[in-house]
C-alpha cells in the first residue's frame, strides 16, 4: 500500500514545530487495521525517536559528534535536522510504503496523529534527575480514513 499524508501548517503563524526544535518536536502516530479489526501496520506510537517514525526534530552534537540531550547548546558543534519544520501557510507530503499481509481484508482504515510534544524525556532525566516525570503529549490534529479494496 502507497499512501501519502499531507501535513499542513495553515493556522499557526510560524514554523511548526517552532522554538527549541532539540526539545520541542513533533511526529505521525499512524494505525492501519483491516477489516477485522486486527492491526496491519503501526508507526510512531513510541514517540518521536523511535526508528521509522516521521519526526519533526532536530539532534545537537557536541565536538566529538556526540548527541546532546540536555539542552546545553553552547556544547553544540553541529545540528542535524530529523525533518525540518514546516514553514506557516507550507506543508509537507510524508510518503509511505506500507507491506500489507497476505491475509489483510478490505476495507482498511488508516488513523492518523500529529503528537506534540514540548521536551524529550531525557532533557528532565538529565537535568532533574527523574525518569518518573511525564512529558505528555499531544495530538495535534487527528485525521481517519475508510480505504477500500482495489
Amino acid at each position: 500500500l502507497s499512501l501519502d499524508l499531507a501535513v499542513q501548517n495553515l493556522g499557526a503563524g510560524h514554523n511548526l514545530p517552532t522554538g527549541v526544535n532539540d526539545q520541542k518536536h513533533m511526529w505521525l502516530e499512524i494505525t492501519l487495521t483491516d477489516a477485522q479489526g486486527r492491526v496491519v501496520y503501526q508507526s510512531g506510537q513510541d514517540g518521536a525517536e523511535t526508528p521509522g517514525t516521521v519526526a519533526w526534530l532536530e539532534h545537537f552534537r557536541d565536538a566529538k559528534g556526540e548527541r546532546i540531550t540536555n539542552h546545553l547548546t553552547f556544547a553544540t558543534a553541529e545540528v542535524v535536522w530529523i525533518r525540518k519544520p514546516i514553514a506557516a501557510k507550507s506543508e509537507e507530503i510524508v510518503s509511505y510504503d506500507i507491506a500489507l499481509p497476505a491475509d489483510a481484508a478490505f476495507p482498511l482504515h488508516l488513523s492518523a496523529r500529529l503528537m506534540f510534544r514540548v521536551a524529550l524525556p531525557d532533557l528532565l532525566f538529565k537535568n532533574l534527575g527523574h525518569r518518573a516525570l511525564a512529558v505528555p503529549a499531544f495530538a495535534m490534529a487527528e485525521l481517519g480514513r475508510e480505504i477500500p479494496g482495489n
